[in-house]
């Protein structure tokens, strides 16, 4: 019965990070852990899977308490049994593999160590794209996101030409998707192209008007908006408060 303990252990883990029990979703995740590394050792084509669930549950409960260290040492060991459960079947462990990088880059973004999460975001995406061909229903919100956060990590650092790629990537995919469109614009209109970031901001105005207006407040303290292009954004912001 332990195999049952486990998986209830982190199903239950999983249910008080999401009502922000922290103290006791570790102590779950870490108690299925402890059983599913035992389980591993002596059967690790059946158990292993179990065991890179757990681990990646704990480090985003680890990234979700800014323990980063640890929520680092969780993913990338949960990565590694992905990738060789993935050359194995890729069919049915891929898409944990990829789950594990886009977490793995969300945490590298957190903590600002940018090249490592945009190689970690580009593996995701590449599986997602793959997944996505063959199963869009299933896959293609999972590549919109992984083309939002990687289209967000451009404009952070200022490489607006990839920030406008990927958000055309991602809106190319699903365009109910509309959140990808606050990183269109705003590449758009710090490449000093007013015009078409103008009429992006008006469409969605009414709906992503707080978003437009608090990425302004974070490109304004990264200091990447571009002198030339200053005007544009106060103008934009005038047209936004109306």
């Amino acid at each position: 019965y332990e195999p049952g303990l486990a998986r209830t252990q982190n199903n239950l883990g999983n249910l008080y990070r999401d009502t922000q029990r922290y103290e006791e979703s570790e102590e779950m995740c870490l108690s299925a852990m402890e059983i599913y590394r035992r389980l591993a050792a002596v059967n690790p084509q059946v158990y292993e899977p179990g065991l890179a669930r757990t681990q990646n549950n704990l480090g985003n409960l680890y990234r979700d308490t800014q323990r980063y260290e640890e929520s680092e040492e969780m993913y990338l060991s949960a990565m590694e049994i992905y990738r060789r459960l993935a050359a194995a079947n890729p069919q049915v462990y891929e898409s944990g593999l990829a789950r594990t990088q886009y977490s793995l880059g969300c945490l590298y973004y957190n903590i600002q160590r940018y090249e490592e999460s945009e190689e970690m975001y580009l593996s995701a995406l590449e599986v997602y794209q793959r997944l996505t061909a063959v199963n869009p229903q299933v896959y293609e919100p999972y590549l919109v996101r992984a083309c939002n956060n990687l289209s967000f990590l451009f404009l952070a650092q200022g490489n607006f030409e990839e920030a406008e790629r990927y958000a055309r990537e991602g809106s190319k995919y699903d365009s109910t998707h509309h959140t990808i469109y606050t990183n269109l614009a705003a590449s758009l209109l710090l490449q000093g192209r007013y015009a078409e970031a103008e009429e992006i901001y008006l469409r969605y105005k009414e709906e992503l008007k707080e978003d437009f207006l608090s990425d302004f407040e974070d490109f304004y303290q990264r200091g990447i908006i571009p002198p030339e292009w200053e005007d544009d954004v106060e103008r934009i912001k005038k047209l936004l408060s109306k």
